[in-house]
């Protein structure tokens, strides 16, 4: 495929849509093998006297292949609108699984400060759950990109992470590229500590995340139908070799 600025209107630029905690780590790792230099990443601009993270501080690309963040939107909206070839894909994770990943992470990476308001206090999950950042996030995301879910490309499931990336790798036509699980939670998901109260009350305040979640998961089983009838047995080979690399890097 040629890189010359005349071609712009022929090749693809994939914009993926990276909605907190549902896998959009481990995607960026295969994104960064696969469009390399090219892999604009789109999240906090460079700020003077800050150093590159693996998301944060990358300089504008004059031509990327890819953009990949949280502020696809945002960032490079501009971009992807002078595009006629886009390909948009993201990621989406059961509404209340992804929550909770949240809380962790807070709790995690941003320990309460009182000094400092971008740090969290933590209240406990129930309280975490009955904020108003939890209420719909993915209708949220959907509406700033100006998208529904099926004008995606390819929407990925994170509870079948490993099928989603075959999947995606087949719809997108490119070769097999494995990879290794990165920003995993390190919390008991068994014991979350979540009242039946609380739950109820996130279950009503998300039901457009649900009903979004709920499209989401027929769309990925209807891409995969489509896929032909050797597609078990191609991603059962997928799946092997991705097992036996994690085994023996």
């Amino acid at each position: 495929m040629s890189g010359r600025v005349g071609d712009r209107d022929h090749r693809v630029l994939v914009v993926s849509l990276h909605i907190p905690k549902t896998g959009g780590s481990t995607l960026s790792r295969i994104l960064e093998t696969k469009f390399a230099d090219k892999l604009q990443r789109a999240y906090q601009p460079p700020k003077e006297g800050l150093s590159k993270t693996g998301s944060d501080g990358w300089p504008d690309l004059a031509e990327p292949q890819c953009i990949h963040g949280h502020s696809v939107v945002d960032r490079f909206g501009s971009v992807i609108r002078g595009h006629r070839n886009v390909r948009w894909i993201t990621m989406l994770r059961e509404p209340l699984s992804s929550a909770i990943s949240i809380y962790h992470h807070k709790r995690h990476y941003q320990p309460w400060d009182p000094s400092n308001e971008e740090t969290f206090e933590d209240e406990g999950l129930d309280a975490f759950l009955d904020t108003g950042y939890n209420h719909n996030r993915y209708q949220q995301w959907l509406t700033m990109a100006e998208m529904t879910v099926r004008e995606f490309s390819f929407v990925g499931i994170t509870e079948m992470f490993d099928e989603s990336m075959f999947l995606m790798y087949k719809e997108l036509d490119w070769e097999p590229i494995y990879y290794d699980v990165v920003n995993r939670g390190n919390y008991d998901k068994s014991s979350t500590g979540i009242g039946r109260e609380a739950r109820e009350r996130f279950t009503d305040r998300n039901l457009d995340d649900y009903r979004i979640y709920q499209e989401a998961v027929e769309y990925f089983h209807e891409t995969k139908r489509a896929q032909g009838g050797s597609y078990p047995q191609e991603y059962r080979r997928f799946a092997e070799e991705l097992e036996s690399k994690a085994k023996d890097p």
